[in-house]
């Protein structure tokens, strides 16, 4: 489907704003626990370098190891992603004990054996991950085969090479888990970061897993 944009005029460039779903917006990390099972986060990412993706009234949906499927967060009209910048999905009883403002908080968790799905407002699938086993996850390609942990994020590779996120559409191959303590906090740079499983890649070579690094403005 074509994209409705509009242009705003700054003093320094020209900027586009997706108004459907055209846009590459990226579920980048995902945690389950860090030893509590209600400290959950899913973090997006708009890939355009230029183009601010409204998402008002796209949807995060999770399915169960069971196929039960629910809504985590319908988001809010009027929000919307900078080009090159996050979109932090918080639980609310996490968002209570850390200092980090996420963009959008509801009670649901997310668990082991879980898979999880963006939609835009058409009802389309935006974007979709699937980890541990589970019967009719939403998935891309395969599963990532194993569960987070704590201190143990499922996180999208990142090449330094394009400063890109990976995206070939095999949820095995573009995810890793960090080996490192992440948050939701930006503290830590690419540089910093190490990787451990499904380092390799058909697609892309110098990958690393970049936690949470600094989120852009959301307006």
């Amino acid at each position: 489907a074509a994209t409705t944009t509009q242009t705003v005029a700054s003093t320094q460039t020209t900027t586009t704003v997706a108004t459907t779903s055209n846009v590459e917006i990226l579920i980048v990390e995902i945690q389950i626990t860090d030893g509590s099972s209600t400290h959950d986060f899913i973090k997006l990412f708009n890939q355009s370098t230029t183009t601010i993706a409204d998402v008002s009234d796209w949807q995060l949906k999770k399915r169960t190891s069971g196929i039960s499927e629910s809504s985590i967060k319908v988001i809010d009209n009027g929000l919307s992603i900078q080009p090159q910048s996050y979109f932090l999905w918080m639980n609310s009883d996490y968002a209570l004990v850390t200092t980090t403002k996420p963009d959008a908080t509801t009670t649901q968790k997310i668990s082991e054996d879980n898979s999880v799905a963006l939609f835009n407002k058409n009802d389309e699938i935006m974007d979709q991950v699937a980890w541990g086993s589970s019967a009719n996850p939403f998935v891309e390609g395969q599963s990532f085969s194993q569960n987070p942990s704590a201190g143990r994020n499922l996180m999208r590779k990142f090449s330094t090479t394009t400063n890109q996120y990976q995206d070939i559409g095999d949820n095995s191959v573009d995810f890793i888990l960090s080996e490192f303590a992440t948050s939701s906090d930006a503290s830590t740079s690419p540089e910093q970061s190490t990787t451990t499983e499904n380092e390799e890649s058909p697609a892309i070579t110098n990958l690393m897993a970049i936690p949470s690094t600094v989120r852009g403005a959301v307006d």
